[in-house]
């Protein structure tokens, strides 16, 4: 940003060979500046920008409901009221919006709460796969992309797909078939756009196994069988609900050794939560131990990670240091099930 400035800077004072007032420089300067300030808004994943509220689902007033929570553990926020299932928030790059399930509906609203409406176009099919998936659903918004707006990128029907904010454009962005390493049509779930890239992660579910894969947005668009050649997860693990850094350089993940039965109960299911390097392909784990660990997401800062865990015996949210170097510190302290946290970027 300050090597652009000072670009911008050389170019108007540059602009005094063809006798340009000083008055009219510093005016196209301003104008310049402003621009950058306006056009330059760095896009969940955990989009870059300083750690806001946490939204997460749940139902501790008897049924599933978005609450908002503050890093200094104030007392929670609701914000939804309804008779259907509301889950999985995720908030927009600039931390204004936040798009939710509610029911096989994707919806809109403020962070605040306000102006909750459905998107139209957005029906998806809901199907529950075990204590707390589902095919259908799983919102995530896309980086800021100044030729066509932002999107929200979420599954249906085993593929993923996009759509405008508004109900426009809604497209299917992969058409994958058997052949590979799944000699059945395998089902593409949680997908999440790169902050900082056109990349996508997403769990590769065939069968019994489920796998953390990324391509880019140009490949899904084009491959029709999806092969081991993008999967960034150690082999015999299941992989459920991937985020990124706000740089794009990570990944952290739920990580399940199989033989994992999701469905099943803690002593089956036992998950932990690691990271991968991009890059290297790398895996790291940050959370372990005999806990139910799940649902992580970055802060927007990049150097925590917020989840749920049952190690005090309910489902409440936790945050610690993606470098693993402290213990896991208690957020939530609820009798019931606080699941499903995405951290608001500021800026």
């Amino acid at each position: 940003m300050l090597l652009r400035l000072a670009t911008l800077l050389e170019e108007v004072l540059g602009m005094r060979k063809t006798a340009l007032p000083l008055a009219a420089m510093v005016a196209a300067l301003l104008v310049s500046v402003l621009a950058l300030a306006t056009t330059e808004d760095p896009a969940r994943a955990a989009f870059p920008g300083v750690n806001g509220k946490i939204a997460f689902l749940s139902n501790r007033d008897g049924q599933n409901e978005i609450y908002t929570i503050s890093f200094a553990a104030s007392n929670p926020t609701r914000l939804t009221h309804s008779d259907k299932s509301d889950k999985t928030p995720s908030f927009s790059p600039n931390g204004k919006k936040i798009v939710w399930e509610r029911g096989e509906y994707l919806y809109l609203m403020n962070a605040d709460g306000s102006n909750q409406h459905k998107i139209p176009n957005s029906h998806h099919s809901n199907y529950e796969i075990g204590r707390y998936g589902s095919y259908g659903g799983n919102p995530a918004f896309s980086p800021e992309d100044r030729t066509d707006g932002r999107k929200i990128v979420f599954d249906k029907g085993k593929n993923i797909w996009t759509i405008n904010p508004d109900g426009t454009g809604l497209t299917r962005i992969t058409n994958v078939t058997a052949g590979g390493t799944c000699q059945e049509k395998p089902t593409l779930v949680h997908p999440v756009w790169s902050p900082v890239s056109n990349k996508i992660a997403f769990s590769w579910v065939c069968g019994e196994v489920r796998e953390l894969h990324v391509m880019a947005l140009s490949d899904l668009q084009n491959k029709q069988i999806l092969d081991s050649t993008s999967r960034l997860s150690p082999e015999g693990v299941r992989v459920y609900r991937p985020d990124w850094s706000p740089d794009g350089t990570r990944i952290v993940y739920e990580y399940c050794a199989y033989p994992c039965k999701p469905g099943g109960g803690a002593q089956d299911y036992n998950p932990n939560i690691y990271k991968v390097d991009v890059g290297t392909g790398v895996n790291t784990p940050i959370v372990t131990g005999p806990y139910n660990d799940s649902y992580p997401v970055f802060a927007p800062g990049g150097g925590k990670i917020v989840y749920s865990s049952d190690r005090d015996g309910d489902e409440d949210l936790y945050f610690k240091n993606v470098d693993g170097t402290d213990t896991p510190q208690r957020l939530t302290k609820n009798t019931t099930r606080d699941v499903e946290p995405d951290w608001q970027p500021v800026r």
